[in-house]
């Protein structure tokens, strides 16, 4: 009778507490209070503090913060609005599924030092739990960026917009434009950080023509050559005005670990005679990079 009563009252608790961990998550996945004490508790266990003027909506589908403050070790980051919406629920099947999320009036100061170490060109991968999911934005929109470098001038960004998705180790951005005081830039992006690959399919129209220039498109794809380098692709840059291509530049570049090898480029003007060919590299085994060129001009 007593190792009875000992069971039903270790069942008892058992079945209290599985109750308050289920209401636990309850009141944080679908009330406001239970969202702005996770992503304050989240953010401190990370070593970084955070603070929101105004928490609405939910983390279980619709979220809403107002004047967000991130303090890094040396960066500091503030966000006017953000908002998402998105399926959490869909991380049980490995799957990232946001619909929207909408970034506003985002400052950044990077107070980081200077490294003087010359730059390692090392192509980045992705850790074995990052390829377990599968994730995607179906709209991505960032506005009002302003990011600064210690006491440096600002780069100013008007706004990015995308979708963006990642399956398989490999990030792919469609649907890309970007508005700057610099000029615009639209079209798609992929990368793979499996195995290296990248692939652009980019438009670039300055602010100001660039020899009489207004637009350029710029074209990676993967190389058939297979050099040294971790990653070779083919790159082809057209320039042209008002439509009309004037300049033309094809060839192949491979990153290495410290320089980017330039071989077989090719610089020609469209209804004009003559070619410039090239070959070199960019090292920076050095805090100065140093660009090294072997060019051959006919016509």
């Amino acid at each position: 009778m007593k190792r009875l009563t000992i069971q039903i009252l270790g069942a008892a608790i058992a079945i209290a507490l599985t109750g308050a961990a289920i209401a636990a998550v309850v009141w944080i996945a679908a009330t406001t209070q239970g969202t702005r004490w996770l992503l304050e508790s989240v953010t401190s266990l990370s070593g970084t503090s955070f603070s929101a003027q105004k928490v609405e909506g939910r983390i279980i589908d619709h979220l809403l913060l107002t004047e967000v403050r991130v303090n890094l070790a040396q960066q500091k980051v503030e966000l006017g609005n953000l908002e998402l919406r998105w399926k959490p629920l869909l991380l049980l099947a490995g799957t990232i599924a946001v619909q929207e999320l909408v970034i506003s009036g985002v400052r950044i100061q990077d107070d980081a030092p200077p490294d003087n170490k010359p730059p390692t060109l090392a192509w980045p991968r992705v850790s074995g739990n990052a390829q377990l999911f599968d994730g995607r934005i179906a709209r991505l929109r960032v506005t009002n960026l302003n990011y600064r470098r210690r006491q440096e001038q600002p780069v100013l960004v008007t706004s990015i917009e995308s979708s963006v998705t990642w399956q398989d180790g490999l990030l792919s951005i469609s649907n890309l434009k970007v508005l700057s005081p610099s000029g615009k830039i639209s079209g798609a992006v992929s990368a793979g950080f499996k195995r290296p690959a990248l692939t652009t399919d980019l438009v670039i129209a300055p602010a100001h023509p660039l020899a009489e220039m207004d637009q350029f498109s710029l074209q990676v794809r993967q190389s058939h050559d297979t050099g040294p380098e971790q990653f070779v692709g083919m790159i082809a840059v057209t320039g042209s005005a008002d439509r009309r291509r004037l300049l033309e530049l094809g060839g192949d570049v491979g990153m290495a670990r410290n320089a980017i090898n330039l071989r077989r480029l090719r610089l020609t003007r469209p209804g004009q005679k003559g070619v410039i060919t090239a070959d070199g590299s960019l090292a920076f085994t050095t805090l100065e990079s140093v660009l090294s060129l072997q060019v051959k001009a006919a016509g």
